[in-house]
């Protein structure tokens, strides 16, 4: 834990100015990753379904993943980012800035005014919860971003995110939650009646039926005294 708190002091915390913008050196590249969390692999995979949403879909992207933003705050950071490098073109306004801050906790799917109507917020907010912040709690955040690509393309190519059946395996995982729980809550009652039926007999025992046949005694022995009476009287 002391170890786990010691790395953390050490990661940078980023500004939007300080990220280098790797699209300006290599046109096929459109993830920043200054923190190195993505493997090589990874930022492959994601460069290329970026490429192909800015030369089919018109739209230029920058994903930026590191450790630490300043104050935490991946929205100020998004538009800080998408006014100093003006993503996309200034007359379509049609770019994209995805700022994932692992550490923060943090994400931010900021698309320009010209894309609002093709990637609304709604259609951000179900991307974003889908895949950034599903895969962040398994600890993949090279899975969040690629997954963030691969919806983004696909919902400007295609007209749907395609996340659909993630959110159909997620609610079926939620049903059998609900059902083994219910089961469970079934078999702990049938167990706790049985124990109580178990303590109701076992009281019937001790008190009710020895107070029934205690008369039934009393009776026989009474009856007994009377029959030896009639006979030594007579």
């Amino acid at each position: 834990m002391l170890l786990a708190t010691v790395l953390g002091l050490d990661a940078k915390t980023w500004e939007a100015e300080d990220i280098p913008m790797v699209h300006l050196t290599d046109a096929r590249r459109y993830v920043c990753d200054p923190d190195e969390i993505l493997s090589q692999a990874e930022r492959d995979s994601i460069d290329s379904y970026l490429l192909r949403l800015d030369k089919q879909c018109g739209v230029e992207s920058v994903f930026v993943i590191v450790k630490r933003v300043s104050n935490g705050d991946t929205f100020r950071f998004a538009q800080d980012l998408g006014n100093r490098q003006g993503v996309g073109s200034k007359k379509t306004n049609r770019g994209l800035v995805v700022v994932v801050a692992v550490e923060d906790r943090r994400y931010f799917i900021a698309p320009g005014e010209g894309l609002e109507k093709d990637l609304t917020d709604i259609e951000c907010d179900d991307i974003g919860r889908a895949c950034i912040v599903a895969n962040m709690k398994r600890g993949e955040p090279g899975q969040a971003v690629l997954a963030t690509a691969q919806a983004v393309y696909k919902k400007l190519k295609t007209g749907t995110t395609g996340i659909q059946e993630n959110t159909d395996e997620d609610a079926g995982a939620g049903l059998a939650i609900v059902l083994f729980t219910v089961i469970c809550i079934v078999v702990v009652l049938v167990i706790l009646c049985f124990m109580i039926g178990q303590i109701v007999i076992e009281i019937f025992q001790i008190f009710v039926i020895p107070g029934a046949v205690l008369p039934f005694f009393l009776k026989k022995i009474s009856k007994g005294t009377d029959s030896s009476a009639c006979q030594s009287t007579s």
